[in-house]
């Protein structure tokens, strides 16, 4: 193998290398939000549980909203 082919693999696994770590960053911010957005559903549910049954869905309305402005903000 000449020199230059050797450059050339040397920049292709930097690059590959590059892409990897950016791929893990991005994998480990999702599985955050996911698990940001996994205790906000276990909270709506815990509320709506412990609610008396006849109020159960007092509330839900506002959870719901206050849930999806959370997504909103994690997507960003």
């Amino acid at each position: 193998m000449a020199a230059g082919e050797f450059s050339d693999i040397k920049t292709g696994l930097r690059t590959l290398s590059s892409q990897l770590d950016a791929l893990r960053r991005d994998s480990e911010k999702a599985e955050r939000e996911s698990l940001k957005t996994g205790e906000a559903c276990r909270e709506v549910l815990s509320a709506i549980g412990s609610q008396p049954n006849d109020q159960g869905m007092a509330g839900v309305g506002e959870k719901i909203a206050s849930i999806r402005a959370e997504i909103a903000e994690l997507s960003n």
